[in-house]
């Protein structure tokens, strides 16, 4: 193993013990020394990684935004049925998250500092992204054709947004592992939005 994948590997760790002790403490429960133990390495160690527990919050919340951002940014939305094109985008945002369950858990289900600040740092753009790769701008695509019923798309797109980290929020914490079931309620939830968006369903 080479030194960069022996690093890897340790912030790895590093997360997801984080992740297990904010879930079970709250961001006020975590330390690293905590984090240390748990993982048996010592304190120094950790330091020679991040600079103190907000550091490791936001480490984890950046690279899981990024993953995010780079996906959702190079999606492919091929189909001339853009109610495809839509599903495609709800379904493939609901699955990168879900990749991520104990993170996504203990820090977006969290009051934890540093977020907003890692956020912010992002460019207006990579915002975007982040927002379901800008769905106000694809209803109003979608509005100008003649698809969607009469809506205001900007509070749309926000609705949009809350809707489906709720659905997400749900899913991890039922904990149910049952892949048959979840793929089904990701998909009638989908069908469910496009149906309340589209014309002539």
């Amino acid at each position: 193993m080479g030194a960069k994948e022996r690093r890897e590997n340790i912030k790895k760790e590093i997360y997801k013990a984080a992740s297990e002790i904010i879930i079970n403490e709250g961001y006020t429960g975590l330390s690293i020394r905590k984090i240390a133990s748990k993982i048996d390495y010592s304190p120094a160690m950790i330091y020679n990684y991040f600079e103190n527990k907000a550091d490791i919050v936001s480490s984890i919340w950046q690279e899981n935004a990024k993953k995010i951002i780079s996906t959702m940014s190079t999606l492919k939305l091929d189909s001339i049925d853009e109610k495809e094109n839509l599903k495609t985008i709800y379904r493939t945002y609901i699955h990168l998250i879900l990749e991520s369950p104990q993170e996504y858990r203990a820090i977006m289900l969290n009051d934890i500092e540093g977020i907003d600040r890692v956020y912010f740092d992002f460019t207006d753009e990579e915002k975007e992204s982040l927002r379901i790769n800008n769905t106000k701008i694809f209803y109003d695509k979608c509005l100008k054709l003649g698809l969607l019923r009469p809506i205001d798309t900007e509070r749309y797109a926000f609705f949009s947004w809350i809707s489906i980290n709720g659905l997400i929020s749900n899913m991890i914490l039922s904990s149910n592992n049952d892949k048959e079931f979840n793929k089904k309620l990701i998909e009638d939830y989908i069908d469910f939005i496009i149906h309340g968006l589209f014309k002539n369903n």
